[in-house]
């Protein structure tokens, strides 16, 4: 459960940090270690619709190597889903979320459905996020690894899920875990228990969206990180980021690395 509202932490601590480092001179993944890639592949999000429509958006975007493909709780359409899209790109990692919308019964219907898919990596939030025992169960009967997100928010959560045994993998989002910080003790707490991880975010324009590829870029984490600002936001609001399709380069100037577009959110601004 969210405790002691971690997205306006979250603002403050990358309003902080960037101040920081713009002060200290250094780039922001400076601050957690240093960055070991200069350039970052994104996971795209394939939002739920039908089944030949995921296939087709799955073909318009042919930069993307990895997509995270919405499934809704009904194992014979998620399974048509899943199936449409690995048939239109067999080239691509395929990373499942099911945003709790399955009960545990269900689950293991769509499961077998899905099973000769080689290219479905894992599966996220299947069921509930409050039954840790639901959650233990759909670990224990997937062949998939299960991954954590919906009332995973803490490093106090990750370390709780884990003894539980309910998961294989951590999904980290900065806005959850109350900023970068938070975010990155969550990583360590989730790698000292033995699971794995992945990086995700809201749709986020541009400071929410850097701030994740600094930190995103000293972990290792299992896929691509799953950040859909470049897909749905027509304008990102800042200057100086560089991306190229799915692809984008890690910021090394101080701070964020980014500067805010003001007369863009101005343009935008709600007017009684």
């Amino acid at each position: 459960m969210s405790q002691g509202f971690p997205f306006a932490k979250s603002a403050v601590m990358m309003a902080t940090l960037d101040l920081a480092g713009q002060i200290a001179g250094l780039p922001l993944h400076r601050f957690f270690g240093g960055k070991v890639r200069d350039r970052i592949e994104l996971s795209f999000a394939l939002s739920i619709d039908t089944p030949p429509r995921m296939a087709e958006a799955s073909r318009a975007q042919p930069y993307v190597k990895c997509f995270k493909l919405k499934v809704a709780g009904d194992p014979r359409v998620d399974a048509e889903r899943v199936h449409a899209v690995a048939e239109a790109r067999p080239d691509v990692d395929i990373w499942l979320d099911a945003n709790q919308s399955y009960r545990p019964v269900h689950l293991e219907t769509f499961l077998k459905q899905i099973d000769n898919l080689t290219q479905v990596r894992c599966l996220e939030q299947p069921v509930k996020s409050v039954d840790g025992l639901d959650l233990r169960r759909a670990r224990e009967r997937s062949r998939l690894p299960i991954a954590l997100d919906e009332g995973c928010f803490s490093s106090y959560d990750v370390a709780r899920l884990a003894r539980l045994e309910a998961g294989d993998l951590i999904v980290l989002k900065l806005a959850k875990s109350a900023g970068p910080w938070g975010c990155q003790r969550s990583a360590i707490v989730a790698e000292a228990n033995g699971l794995g991880l992945l990086g995700s975010g809201l749709t986020e324009a541009g400071i929410g969206f850097t701030a994740a590829l600094h930190l995103y870029s000293t972990l290792d984490l299992v896929l691509p990180p799953e950040l859909n600002g470049p897909k749905f936001l027509a304008d990102m609001m800042v200057a100086g980021l560089s991306i190229d399709g799915a692809t984008v380069t890690v910021p090394d100037s101080p701070g964020l690395g980014v500067q805010i577009d003001e007369r863009a959110i101005r343009s935008r601004a709600i007017r009684r």
